[in-house]
């Protein structure tokens, strides 16, 4: 798709909903794979990662400290 809007489109979405959807591709793989599993932080949901998901760090390692995942 070119566009946002396109998939938005296709999708039959909001175009807001989809940018908010699509940041989340970028998550660094262990914390998807955390999520998978269950072993998530207790508070984060995903209606949380969706809300928040535009002001998600593109590093990896902001994002675990940011989502609780640190060390």
């Amino acid at each position: 798709m070119a566009s946002v809007h396109q998939i938005a489109e296709r999708e039959k979405r909001d175009a807001s909903e989809i940018s908010r959807i699509m940041s989340l591709a970028f998550l660094a793989p262990d914390i998807v794979t955390t999520i998978l599993a269950g072993c998530q932080p207790i508070d984060l949901t995903a209606d949380r990662l969706k809300r928040m998901s535009l002001k998600l760090p593109i590093r990896w390692e902001q994002q675990r400290a940011l989502l609780g995942f640190a060390d």
